[in-house]
């Protein structure tokens, strides 16, 4: 049931979200404010960039990381800094979209777009859990979701995530429950 859940939420999030594109294309600058239109581009772009670092992110943990064959968790690049920036950058280019149509549909578009995408980012968190187990937990605990700010600020501080760590804190608390019962 969970995986047509996912199915149906994907294929809505997808659906929305193209129409969005369609619409904005369609109805380029609607209302003719060149200040949003101009932001609107800036925000699309932000979207763009991290959809990119994600996918370099990802191609440069090929061969370093077990995490091609969904071995281990991803955890380098962009993935140090935000859990999701998939669907972060999805949500960036949505609300680029919506400012660069300017039109009467776009924001309730992109926040029907938005929604979906958060559930189903949701859902991908729950899968990798059921995935990776105490290790995704850890990595949760020092990485956070989608707020960028956070994450960089953790990671001047020093505090990025270790998979030795993960290992190290995870049998440490598993030996700690054996302990106390």
């Amino acid at each position: 049931m969970r995986e047509f859940t996912t199915l149906v939420v994907s294929f809505l999030s997808t659906l929305f979200s193209m129409t969005l594109v369609i619409i904005s294309v369609l109805m380029y600058n609607w209302a003719g404010i060149d200040e949003l239109l101009y932001f609107g581009w800036i925000v699309f772009g932000v979207g763009v960039i991290l959809l990119l670092g994600a996918t370099l992110s990802y191609r440069r943990s090929a061969g370093k990381e077990k995490d091609c064959d969904g071995n281990a968790v991803l955890n380098s690049g962009i993935f140090a800094v935000i859990r999701q920036p998939v669907y972060v950058s999805f949500m960036f280019s949505i609300v680029g979209l919506v400012f660069i149509g300017q039109n009467p549909l776009g924001p309730f578009i992109g926040i029907i777009s938005i929604v979906l995408i958060h559930i189903a980012m949701l859902d991908s968190e729950r899968s990798n859990i059921e995935k990776f187990g105490d290790e995704y937990r850890y990595y949760m605990q020092i990485v956070p979701r989608v707020n960028f700010v956070v994450g960089v600020q953790r990671l001047v501080k020093g505090e990025k995530y270790r998979a030795e760590t993960a290992l190290t804190s995870v049998s440490n608390s598993t030996d700690t429950e054996k302990t106390n019962k």
